[in-house]
C-alpha cells in the first residue's frame, strides 16, 4: 500500500507540475502579446503624429492669367492712391501696377506724372517733393475724386503701397520712371538699393515685376528680380530685336504697350509661340475689354493690365 500510495502521489505531483507549467506559459504569452499590442499602438500613434500634413495646392485653370490693376483700380477710384490700390484687391484683382519716383532727399513716391499739376492743381515736379511735404499737395482732381472731397487724398510712399500688396498677398508691377526729353531724370544707384531693400523687407521679391526702359531694369537683373522691358514695336523685326535683347540680358518679360503692339508684332499666336521658345513671359500694359483679356488667356500671356475688372 505504501509503495502504491507513493506512486500515485508522485504521478499526481507530476500532473500538477505540468498544469502549472502550462498556465505559466500561457500567462507569459498573454503578457507578451499585450506588450506587443501596446508597442504597436504606440508606434502607430507616433506614426500618425509625425506623418507630415499634405496641403495640396488648389487646381488652377491653365488659361487663367494675372489681372493687374493699372495704377490701382483707377476705373473706380482716384488713380495711384492707397484707396485705388486697396480697392483693386478688394475687387478681386491679382495685383497692382504703380510708378515710382525718387525725390531729391531720397524718398520714394508713387505717382504717374512727373508733375503734380493734373491731380493736385498745383505745379510741382515730383522729385522736388518729399514724404513730409506731400500733405501740402492733396489729390483733388482727376477721375473718381468727386466722392473724396471730404477726405484728404495724398500721394503714397512706396512703403505704404508695399504694405497693401503684402497684406493681400498680391503681385506688384513696379514701373521705374525716367524722362529723356526736356528734363532728364532717372533713378539713382541709391534709389535702386532702397527699392531692392524694401521689396525684400516686405517679402515681395518673388511677386514683383520691375519694368521700364532697357538700361533702367538691368541693375535689378543682377539682384535676381523678375524684370521686364516696356515695348511698343511697330514691326515684326523690332519685336524680334527686343526679344533677343531680353534673352541676351536675362530680362525675362516683354511688357507690350497695348493690344495693337501685339498685332504689329505678328499677332498673338506668333508672339506667344516665339516667346515660349525663348522662355520669355509677356503681358499687355492696357487691356480695354473682356474680349481682349480672354484672348490673352488663350495665347498664354502672363498678365493683363486694365483700369477695370474685365474678367
Amino acid at each position: 500500500m505504501n509503495r502504491l500510495t507513493l506512486k500515485i502521489t508522485a504521478v499526481f505531483v507530476m500532473v500538477l507540475c505540468l498544469v502549472f507549467s502550462s498556465c505559466a506559459a500561457e500567462s507569459d504569452n498573454n503578457a507578451t502579446g499585450d506588450e506587443i499590442s501596446k508597442t504597436t499602438e504606440k508606434e502607430s500613434t507616433v506614426a500618425e503624429t509625425t506623418q507630415p500634413e499634405t496641403n495640396p495646392k488648389p487646381k488652377t485653370d491653365d488659361n487663367n492669367i494675372l489681372l493687374i490693376g493699372h495704377r490701382g483700380y483707377m476705373g473706380q477710384y482716384p488713380e495711384s492712391t492707397i484707396e485705388a490700390f486697396s480697392g483693386a484687391f478688394n475687387s478681386g484683382f491679382d495685383g497692382i501696377e504703380c510708378d515710382v519716383w525718387e525725390t531729391k532727399n531720397g524718398d520714394l513716391l508713387i505717382q504717374h506724372d512727373p508733375t503734380t499739376t493734373r491731380t493736385t492743381g498745383k505745379k510741382k515736379y515730383i522729385w522736388n517733393l518729399s514724404e513730409k511735404k506731400r500733405s501740402k499737395y492733396p489729390i483733388v482732381s482727376g477721375g473718381n475724386t468727386q466722392n473724396y472731397h471730404s477726405t484728404k487724398l495724398i500721394i503714397p510712399t512706396l512703403d505704404e503701397v508695399l504694405k497693401v500688396v503684402q497684406k493681400n498677398n498680391g503681385y506688384l508691377l513696379l514701373h521705374i520712371k525716367d524722362i529723356k526729353k526736356d528734363i532728364k531724370y532717372c533713378l539713382s544707384k541709391s534709389g535702386r538699393k532702397k527699392i531692392i531693400s524694401k521689396l525684400k523687407k516686405y517679402g515681395l521679391k518673388k511677386k514683383t515685376l520691375i519694368f521700364g526702359g532697357k538700361k533702367y531694369v538691368k541693375p535689378f537683373v543682377k539682384k535676381g528680380f523678375k524684370t521686364g522691358v516696356f515695348t511698343s514695336p511697330s514691326k515684326k523685326k523690332k519685336f524680334s530685336l527686343v526679344a533677343k535683347w531680353c534673352k541676351k540680358n536675362r530680362v525675362n518679360t516683354l511688357v507690350f504697350a497695348n493690344m495693337k503692339s501685339i498685332k504689329k508684332s505678328g499677332g498673338g499666336k506668333r508672339v506667344s509661340k516665339y516667346l515660349k521658345k525663348k522662355k520669355l513671359d509677356f503681358g499687355v500694359y492696357k487691356t480695354p475689354t473682356g474680349k481682349a483679356y480672354r484672348y490673352l488667356c488663350r495665347i498664354g500671356a502672363w498678365f493683363s493690365m486694365s483700369n477695370f475688372d474685365i474678367r
